[in-house]
């Protein structure tokens, strides 16, 4: 089903694309495989067959995500953006629902987080509203130019912001709107001013730490111990815990990346009795007909019995019951960040503590005491996470007491004063 434009396919990925060269024959294998599921279908299956084909490559382990991704971007591409301008067969105007619709449709299929989701969502729908009633039909890129400058110059929004809304409306063009977007590198952008994060001192994390108790001390504990962000301490489940091998280990962080990061020794016990109180609460919520979590719609397709299963069980449940709406079913969710985040303030207050800290400061102080020890920035960006030294050696500047402290010149030669 239309290979005979294959060809101009590839010419269109080498010449128009901004795909790298060496990445096209890729694409054009996914294509190819593509069509060769269309074959002998009708045009209007093509979400659902995409779909299926997602879901086999899930189910082989020698298929990492990137390479999903991959397929669905190469899949876009020649389907909705490249396809249109061969045959002139259009699809019919959308309404904006409908967009969003497509937006988060997407995102579910290229398991993006659900903090991810919100930030997109809630991006593209300020720029819709900021359109001020334009149909999709008639949007275009030079008006995501003028909507990213307007954000810069006129509602001065930091850098992290404009970037977000920058990705979010990227891929609202590319899967909802189905248009090209380019021509933007002339956009306005906000400036982002290198700032040193606010670490604590040992002695700090130990006048916080007496101030807090039970189950949101031991989160703290363990975001610090261990170098975790807020989201990844809630998000972890049972079998995430290793005691006996003294490991944590992290799935989907920030960038869908997997990692593990140490288990400090001195919250063994304190773990092994939460996680012990957990499997009581599961028993419990089991025998009154409940029992079940949330967990990705990938690994419930794959594996249908998980989210009853004790080992997917949130090592911090929140303390009742909620609907999932999405599921129309009775679940247990974690604990809510803003009860972690709100415990922590009370808790620096309480300490007498003026620094404009929170949470993540302990995932700060993590890094930064650990490169005070002398421990290898390598081994630092391993465990936090970072995709790039660059990130991580921010820390080097908070304390950099693993140097020679720089003494001036007049005070060395003090007879000269």
């Amino acid at each position: 089903m239309q290979k005979e434009y294959l060809d101009e396919f590839k010419d269109y990925l080498e010449k128009k694309s901004g795909i790298l060269r060496k990445r096209i024959p890729h694409y054009l294998r996914w294509v190819d495989v593509f069509l060769w599921n269309m074959k002998g279908r009708n045009a209007s299956e093509y979400e659902k067959i995409l779909q299926k084909m997602v879901d086999r490559l899930h189910e082989q382990e020698t298929i990492q995500e990137w390479q999903i991704n991959q397929a669905v971007e190469a899949i876009n591409l020649y389907w909705n953006i490249f396809l249109p301008t061969k045959t002139g067969v259009q699809a019919p105007p959308a309404s904006w629902d409908v967009i969003i619709d497509k937006v988060n449709e997407m995102i579910s299929m290229k398991h993006y987080s659900e903090k991810t989701r919100k930030s997109y969502v809630l991006h593209a729908q300020q720029f819709i509203k900021w359109l001020a009633g334009r149909a999709p039909v008639l949007v275009t890129a030079e008006d995501a130019k003028r909507y990213l400058a307007y954000l810069a110059v006129d509602r001065k929004v930091s850098s992290s912001t404009q970037n977000q809304a920058f990705n979010a409306l990227l891929f609202m063009f590319k899967y909802g709107l189905k248009k090209e977007f380019a021509g933007l590198e002339d956009t306005p952008r906000a400036k982002r001013g290198r700032r040193v994060p606010v670490v604590f001192s040992k002695d700090e994390v130990s006048r916080v730490l007496r101030e807090m108790h039970g189950v949101y001390k031991l989160m703290t504990q363990v975001i610090y111990g261990s170098g975790l962000r807020l989201g990844e301490c809630m998000s972890l489940r049972v079998k995430d815990i290793d005691i006996e091998n003294s490991k944590i280990i992290v799935h989907s962080g920030k960038g869908d990346k997997d990692r593990v990061t140490m288990l400090p020794q001195t919250l063994k016990g304190e773990l092994a009795e939460q996680i012990a109180r957990v499997k009581v609460l599961f028993e419990n919520d089991t025998a009154r007909g409940y029992g079940r979590t949330v967990i990705p719609n990938a690994l419930e397709r794959k594996y249908p019995s998980a989210a009853s299963s004790f080992e997917w069980q949130f090592v911090f449940p929140a303390n009742d019951l909620t609907v999932d709406r999405v599921r129309n079913r009775v679940i247990r969710y974690h604990v809510h960040a803003a009860s972690l985040q709100r415990e922590v303030r009370q808790a620096i207050t309480a300490a007498g503590i003026t620094k404009h800290a929170g949470v993540h400061t302990f995932r700060h102080s993590f890094a930064t005491h650990l490169l005070q020890s002398g421990y290898s920035i390598r081994v630092i960006q391993d465990l936090l996470g970072h995709a790039s030294l660059n990130t991580t050696m921010i820390y080097t500047h908070v304390n950099p007491v693993t140097e020679r402290v720089v003494v001036s010149p007049l005070d060395i030669a003090r007879d000269l004063s």
